[in-house]
């Protein structure tokens, strides 16, 4: 009987110096498990919805390549990309069309790179179905020689909505963005990408009206110039596919049982990385005697705002895979469906026909990717962590081994010229201005150190030399005090002398707080990839690719 693994602990950090990558496991494990998640697919008995799990893996896969080659033919010459082929291995990975950091695009980099070695289909997911944010970046400016980032709108803020339903609100405001960017960093970034990309961003939000889309197919385009060969579809036309109908009724059809699963394995990985927020890394899925909540959003035309989606759990007399039930948000919106899982059923795409949308949510997103549509799956930090509590939930729930995944990042800053200042240690700063009242000596030695340019005069090497005099000298008790005194003495003869550079010093930690302020600022890695230099970004993601 199969023996599902223990949740553990698993720390992940991403890299902190610019050009670092973290690429884990390495490209001969990747091999091996890739061949091992295969292997688990090809030996299991296990049927979903009333199929043999392994039929509907290979059905799941003639659906996902038809929906990728038609999508990417629509914007992407797909001469260069090699024929989607069931008799290799399917890695995939995914991520929100946004104008994500260098991190984030390195997973695109390195899953091309995968089916370049080792002979692999490659699709890349556009994870449309969470809330859009806000339409702006944040860029670096400069203002009278101080550093600051701010944020640039490339549309008017909509309500928040669904990627997938997102229209372009300021025509003006998305088509300026390109010049907006130019004129906000000026020349602190020489040819930044968003030049390029932005055009035929421009031409393709004018077919679809979807910012978001547009900005995808742009920078998907762009990794065609560098050799990149990846398709890529919405995970919003996956939905409509009947395998992905069937993994939904399967869930919907042993609800109960999965919400057990999905709850007692969130609420141990809480444990385990010792998180309190009950909203971290997922809320708990809701239950009452008439409604269990589901693993799925809903929204509709009328009502575009995500929603949690809810199932009545009445049955008749012929069993759980038979059942009807009753979908509803709890907020107006219900509607019965069958269970029955003899035939394919496209209810959810009928229903967008309709105007209503049911997806995924992250945990049920990434276990459908990876038990149906993938081999192997490339995450970055966030869903490495994350996909933990979805092993837990695979293995509970299906009682297979969970597909084993990578993970794939880098960190890239800004070539930003900032200022020499932000590399002295403040601490050193601190002490010396601690010194200045108790021991002047001490801070007239470090301040030498730290402002080599400036004189003391010789008054002071002339009173340290006393100090260290009377400090040497055997004091008997009885001149205890006079001695003391002295020391005072020769102490406020320094503060005096070394006031006009106690003063100085105390100018130059304000600016070297400034200057660390501005690098811990720009030397961030969140940075959208549209700001970097074209030649400097390729050469960063190219390099880190050599040695996986």
């Amino acid at each position: 009987m199969f023996q599902p693994r223990p949740l553990t602990y698993k720390k992940l950090r991403a890299p902190t110096k610019h050009g670092e990558q973290l690429i884990s496991p390495e490209l001969s494990v990747t091999s091996k498990q890739i061949n091992s998640n295969i292997s688990a697919i090809t030996n299991s008995a296990l049927e979903i919805d009333g199929r043999a799990y392994l039929e509907l893996v290979s059905q799941a896969r003639r659906e996902l390549f038809a929906k990728a080659t038609q999508y990417t033919a629509t914007y992407r010459d797909t001469a260069q990309l090699a024929d989607l082929d069931p008799d290799k291995p399917t890695v995939l990975s995914g991520h929100q069309p946004t104008l994500f950091h260098p991190g984030v695009w390195f997973k695109n980099f390195y899953l091309s790179h995968l089916g370049k070695n080792l002979n692999t289909n490659v699709v890349n997911l556009v994870i449309d179905n969470d809330v859009a944010p806000a339409r702006f970046i944040h860029a670096p400016e400069c203002i009278d020689g101080q550093h600051q980032l701010s944020p640039i709108m490339f549309d008017t803020d909509d309500a928040a909505v669904p990627f997938e339903m997102a229209h372009i609100q300021s025509a003006s405001q998305f088509q300026s963005f390109a010049e907006n960017v130019s004129k906000l960093i000026g020349t602190l970034i020489d040819d930044p990408l968003i030049h390029e990309l932005w055009p035929f961003a421009l031409k393709q939000a004018e077919q679809h009206g979807n910012p978001y889309l547009a900005i995808a197919q742009a920078r998907h385009v762009f990794e065609g110039t560098l050799g990149q060969a990846t398709w890529e579809v919405p995970l919003s036309d996956i939905c409509d596919t009947a395998v992905f109908t069937r993994f939904a009724r399967h869930i919907m059809g042993h609800a109960s049982e999965f919400i057990v699963h999905y709850n007692t394995g969130l609420a141990e990985y809480r444990q385990i990385n010792k998180i309190r927020s009950k909203s971290h890394p997922v809320p708990e899925l809701e239950h009452s005697t008439e409604w269990i909540e589901l693993p799925f959003w809903i929204w509709t035309n009328k009502n575009p705002t995500r929603r949690r989606l809810f199932m009545s759990e009445t049955s008749d007399d012929f069993g759980t895979e038979s059942k009807t039930v009753t979908l509803s948000d709890n907020a107006g919106w219900k509607e019965s469906i069958s269970l029955k899982g003899d035939e394919d059923t496209l209810f959810i795409a009928e229903l967008r026909n309709m105007g209503v949308y049911i997806r995924p949510r992250a945990l049920t997103t990434t276990m459908f990717l990876r038990l149906f549509l993938g081999d192997f799956f490339v995450h970055g930090i966030g869903g490495g962590k994350y996909d933990q509590l979805t092993d837990y939930i695979i293995e509970h729930m299906f009682q297979i081994p969970a597909p084993h995944f990578s993970i794939a990042t880098m960190t890239a800053f800004l070539p930003l010229d900032l200022p020499d200042e932000g590399i002295v240690d403040l601490s050193e700063i601190s002490s010396a201005l601690r010194d200045f009242k108790h021991a002047p000596d001490r801070f007239a030695s470090k301040v030498r150190k730290l402002l080599p340019h400036l004189h003391l005069g010789d008054n002071v090497d002339d009173l340290i030399v006393e100090k260290e005099a009377w400090i040497a000298r055997d004091v008997d008790p009885a001149e205890r005090r006079e001695w003391h005194l002295e020391l005072e003495r020769i102490h406020s003869k320094l503060q005096v002398l070394l006031s006009a550079a106690h003063e100085q010093l105390s100018e130059h930690q304000d600016l070297v707080e400034k200057a660390v302020k501005q690098r811990e600022l720009l030397q961030t890695r969140e940075m959208s990839y549209c700001l970097f230099p074209k030649k400097n970004l390729s050469e960063l993601l190219e390099i880190s690719l050599i040695t996986p």
